[in-house]
C-alpha cells in the first residue's frame, strides 16, 4: 500500500511487472452477460452489464498515458495516488481517458464478463489479494453479501443527482447505501425483427396473446427479475408465477444471454424479445438491420454502478474515491452519455443514442428499480424451476 509520501512496490506494481495473469480478447462496450459463460447469472448480472459474454479479460492503458510512475500526485483535488485499477465488466476507455486528462493520472482496466468481474472480485478479495482499486459493474452484484463488505461505503458530492429516491430506498432495503453508485441505467425492453413484426407489443398483456406463439425469446435470467418486478407493482407472487407460466406458453426459447438473443432476431430465429437488455439494439440500428425495440408499461431499470474497494486492499484510496465522485459529477455522466452513447444514471440527462432516446420518449415506460440478496436469486431460481419446466436448475 503507498501513502502519500513513500514510494513502495506494491503487489499490484510486482504482478503487472512479473506477468502473473494472462490477458486475452476486449470484451466490447456493445454487448452484456447473463450467465452466457456457463455462469447461472448469480452474481447479480440480469443480461445487462455492457459486457459481450465473452471469455478472458484485457487488461488496457490510455495510449496517451505511456509512462507510470510510483508514490502519488498532488492535485487541485489533494494527494491522489499517481494510478488505479479498476475491473469492468466492458471497455470504459473513452470515460476513463477524460479521466485521466483531468488529473493527469494513469487508470488501468482489466475487463471481465459481467459473472467473471464479480467472482473475481469475490475471489481475490476473500483470498486477501484483491488487485482492483474501484470496480464497475452491476449495481445489483455490487450489494451482494459475496461483494459488500469488500467495498467501502463512501459519500459523492453529486449523490443526489445520481441517487433518485427510488434507487436509495432499494440500496437501504438492502442495507448496501454508499457501497455502489450508479453512473449507467439500462432499461429492460423488447427488441423485434422490423422485418417480422409489424406491431410490436405495448403492455404485459399483449405478450400473451396467441399471435405470439413460439414467436418470443428471453434470457433465463431474465426471469427471475420479470418475477420480482410484477411483485414490485402489486402482484402476488402467486399471481407473478402465474404470469411467467402464461408467458412461457409462448417463448420459444430460453436463451443465455442479451447479445446473442439480440443478434438471433436479427437474423429472424426469432421474432420478438422480452423483458431484456435493450442497449445491444444500439450497434443493429447504426447498421440498418432489421432491429428495433418497444417498451411496455413498466420495466426493470437496471444500472452499472461503481464501487470502491475498502481501504485495507485498495492500492489507491483516495485516487479511487475521487474517480467515484468524478464519474456521477455533470462531467463524468456527459461523457458515460456522449463518447459510450449509454443513458447517464442522472435522470434529467439523455439517453446517449438519438435512436433509443425517441424510443424511450415514445413509449414513455415507468423505469423500476429492483434489488435482490443472494438468498432471494437462489429462492426464485427454484421457484422457477419446480413451475416452469423449460427452466433448468442452475
Amino acid at each position: 500500500m503507498t501513502d502519500d509520501t513513500t514510494h513502495t512496490f506494491s503487489r499490484r506494481r510486482a504482478i503487472k511487472v512479473f506477468g502473473a495473469a494472462g490477458i486475452a480478447g476486449l470484451a466490447g462496450c456493445s454487448g452484456g452477460s447473463d450467465g452466457s459463460d456457463g455462469s447461472d447469472g448469480s452474481d447479480g448480472s440480469d443480461g445487462s452489464d455492457g459486457s459481450d459474454g465473452s471469455d478472458g479479460s484485457t487488461t488496457t492503458e490510455s495510449e496517451d498515458m505511456t509512462t507510470e510512475s510510483e508514490g502519488t500526485t498532488t492535485s487541485s483535488s489533494g494527494n491522489l495516488e499517481d494510478s488505479m485499477m479498476v475491473y469492468t465488466t466492458t471497455d470504459y476507455s473513452p470515460v476513463l481517458t477524460a479521466f485521466e486528462e483531468e488529473y493527469g493520472v494513469t487508470v488501468e482496466q482489466s475487463v471481465y464478463p459481467g459473472p467473471q468481474v464479480t467472482s473475481r472480485f469475490t475471489t481475490e478479495a476473500q483470498s486477501g489479494e484483491l488487485q482492483a482499486d474501484a470496480s464497475i459493474q452491476s449495481l445489483q452484484a455490487l450489494t451482494w453479501e459475496s461483494v459488500a463488505p469488500y467495498l467501502a461505503e463512501i459519500e459523492v458530492e453529486n449523490g443526489d443527482a445520481v441517487m433518485t429516491e427510488e434507487r436509495r430506498s432499494v440500496l437501504e432495503e438492502r442495507g448496501a447505501y454508499g457501497k455502489g453508485w450508479p453512473i449507467i441505467v439500462l432499461p429492460f425492453g423488447a427488441p423485434y425483427n422490423t422485418q417480422n413484426v409489424d406491431t410490436a407489443p405495448e403492455t404485459w398483456q399483449d405478450f400473451l396473446a396467441s399471435k405470439w406463439e413460439n414467436r418470443l425469446a428471453t434470457p433465463t435470467t431474465s426471469m427471475r427479475s420479470l418475477y420480482l418486478l410484477r411483485q414490485k407493482q402489486g402482484d402476488s407472487a402467486d399471481e407473478a408465477m402465474s404470469y411467467l407460466q402464461d408467458l412461457d406458453q409462448n417463448i420459444s426459447q430460453y436463451t443465455p444471454a442479451s447479445p446473442p438473443t439480440v443478434q438471433a432476431i436479427i437474423g429472424g430465429q426469432y421474432d420478438q424479445g422480452v423483458h431484456m437488455a435493450t442497449h445491444f439494439v444500439r450497434e443493429g440500428v447504426d447498421q440498418g438491420a432489421p432491429i428495433d425495440v418497444a417498451y411496455p408499461e413498466y420495466t426493470l431499470e437496471h444500472h452499472n454502478a461503481v464501487g470502491v474497494t475498502a481501504d485495507d486492499q485498495n492500492d489507491a484510496p483516495n485516487l479511487s474515491r475521487e474517480f467515484a465522485r468524478w464519474v456521477t459529477s455533470d462531467a463524468g455522466q456527459e461523457a458515460i452519455q456522449n463518447e459510450l452513447q449509454f443513458k447517464p444514471a442522472n435522470p434529467e440527462m439523455e439517453h446517449g443514442h438519438p435512436h433509443m432516446q425517441q424510443r424511450l420518449e415514445e413509449y414513455d415506460p415507468e423505469m423500476i428499480p429492483a434489488l435482490y440478496s443472494q438468498q432471494q436469486a437462489r429462492d426464485i431460481d427454484a421457484t422457477l424451476t419446480e413451475n416452469i419446466d423449460r427452466i433448468e436448475a442452475s
